[in-house]
């Protein structure tokens, strides 16, 4: 069985990771997930029950969590969905701390270029826009969308 050691990474990473570990599963089978909070350990089992993956998950004590996903043979390690239009209006996801809500931000458009189906367009407007600009940390996963042939307006 196949281990992902994913702690000490935030989210998403641990998400990518268990992705990345699931798409090279050829004919089935398990992996083991490591993760040390309990936000990574929720967006992992969804993920892979999203995936259709039976799940399970142990606490390891002053570890984190150890996640089993076993995908049977035959299931598709992906579902299938329309493209879609994502909208930024600014440069942080909610509000509060601007700090957090940069990491959030960046964190969901890294999750964006990371996905097999880049979205059709994306649609930044007010602060967005920053986002775009040159210094911005997410530039170079705008361009790998670019380059998937999705339409940054």
């Amino acid at each position: 069985m196949k281990v992902v050691d994913c702690r000490g990474l935030t989210c998403p990473g641990p998400v990518i990771q268990t992705k990345k570990a699931m798409e090279e599963m050829e004919g089935g089978g398990a992996i083991a997930v490591r993760v040390d909070s309990e936000a990574s350990r929720e967006n992992v089992r969804r993920f892979a029950e999203s995936r259709g993956a039976k799940v399970n998950i142990d606490e390891v004590d002053g570890e984190g969590f150890r996640i089993t996903i076993d995908r049977p043979a035959g299931e598709a390690a992906e579902t299938t969905g329309s493209r879609a239009v994502v909208f930024i209006a600014g440069e942080t996801v909610g509000t509060g701390d601007d700090k957090l809500g940069r990491i959030l931000m960046e964190g969901f458009v890294n999750t964006l270029a990371e996905q097999d189906a880049a979205p059709d367009k994306v649609l930044m407007m007010n602060a967005g826009v920053k986002l775009a600009a040159e210094g911005s940390t997410v530039t170079e996963p705008l361009q790998a969308l670019l380059d998937r042939g999705c339409e940054i307006l």
